[in-house]
């Protein structure tokens, strides 16, 4: 049938049905600006969480729209509303999390904390091979991650920092570095995908940083010591959730495992976890075998923190850099029970698979990195 004999035929109807269908999408749109109209007037007298909560399960199901995604969800505004009287009663945290529990989940942000080893580590041939080399590649896959993970949304607040344990590692002067090691993607533009944020001359930037944070650490390498991280420092970047932005809180740690300052081996020195090391290998199990050796308490909690350890690498003979330790067969197992404990004392939440050995194939740490990044997006 040619177009024209069809309008023909079917003009009368068309020319009811189209009129009827606009005059319904008016109402539709008509009763949603009155049904929140309605909503914000009752949330305005709402004196208190619960009274608010009773009118967001009156109007959730009337204010609940199609997205452009085909997906059910309730409308922004009502949402907006909702979120801003409940932050207006000064709500301790056991009440946001209250809150949350009954509101749609808020958008997730990822909050990435980068803290590799500058100590010895990173010149010590024996042990740690080709170390600034591995840890450089690494750093510039956790970027590609996080770049690939991020770069489509939009008016996110995810955020990267590459952070160092004590400014000294870097002859102090990591300061002059710090800030071109932070990428905050809430001072993005809003409105605008994040791809528009992952300029050539940002990725520089990061590469660049790397690479002048390891020039300077390998000048005067010091020992790392995380404990006081943990203790002092860690707390600061930490981003707490709130009734309008959810985050996941990550750190990854590029370390062999052995947690030492200049003044304090946390993990034991050599003869005692040699000890420990013929303990295991009698049959004992390793928690009795540690016979009270266990890193100190820091006093700090990290419920919403999951941590990722790469690199671990058991020491050997023969090194210049740690003349006084040539490892033992078991120090893998020791180290991951001290660190284990250590985590669970500081409630960070942690699987089994946190503590990663040194690959001589890199394709391996960075697919250990795609699957923990993958838990958080």
């Amino acid at each position: 049938m040619k177009t024209k004999d069809f309008f023909s035929k079917y003009k009368l109807i068309i020319g009811i049905v189209i009129p009827v269908c606009l005059i319904l999408v008016f109402m539709f749109f008509l009763a949603q600006d009155s049904n929140i109209g309605k909503a914000i007037n009752e949330l305005n007298q709402c004196e208190n969480k619960e009274q608010v909560k009773s009118t967001f399960d009156k109007y959730k199901e009337v204010l609940t729209i199609i997205n452009d995604k085909n997906e059910r969800e309730i409308d922004k505004n009502f949402l907006k509303f909702v979120r801003e009287k409940l932050a207006s009663f000064n709500l301790s945290e056991d009440e946001i999390n209250t809150c949350k529990s009954w509101l749609p989940p808020a958008p997730t942000s990822l909050n990435l904390i980068i803290v590799p080893d500058l100590s010895r580590r990173i010149i010590d041939s024996v042990n740690n091979p080709d170390q600034i080399i591995n840890d450089t590649i690494i750093l510039n896959h956790i970027w590609n991650v996080f770049e690939k993970h991020t770069r489509l949304k939009k008016n996110s607040r995810d955020r990267l920092i590459v952070d160092v344990t004590d400014e000294e590692q870097a002859t102090g002067r990591f300061r002059t570095l710090a800030n071109n090691l932070i990428f905050d993607l809430s001072e993005h533009k809003k409105e605008q995908t994040n791809r528009l944020y992952f300029t050539d001359s940002i990725r520089n930037r990061y590469t660049e940083s790397i690479k002048q944070l390891y020039g300077l650490a390998k000048r005067n390498p010091l020992g790392a010591d995380y404990f006081k991280y943990f203790k002092d420092k860690l707390l600061r970047h930490i981003q707490k959730s709130t009734l309008f932005d959810n985050y996941k809180n990550v750190l990854i740690i590029i370390t062999d495992g052995y947690l030492e300052s200049e003044e304090n081996l946390y993990t034991g020195g050599y003869n005692r976890r040699n000890n420990v090391a013929r303990a295991i290998q009698q049959g004992r199990p390793i928690a009795e075998a540690l016979n009270g050796l266990r890193i100190p308490n820091t006093n700090q909690n990290f419920p919403t923190l999951e941590v990722l350890i790469l690199e671990i690498t058991e020491r050997r003979p023969g090194s210049i850099e740690e003349p006084y330790d040539d490892g033992t067969s078991e120090d893998y197992d020791i180290l991951k029970a001290l660190w284990s404990d250590w985590f669970r004392r500081m409630q960070i939440r942690n699987d089994n698979d946190f503590f990663i050995r040194r690959n001589d194939a890199t394709k391996l740490t960075k697919e250990a990195i795609n699957g923990f990044l993958d838990i958080v997006n």
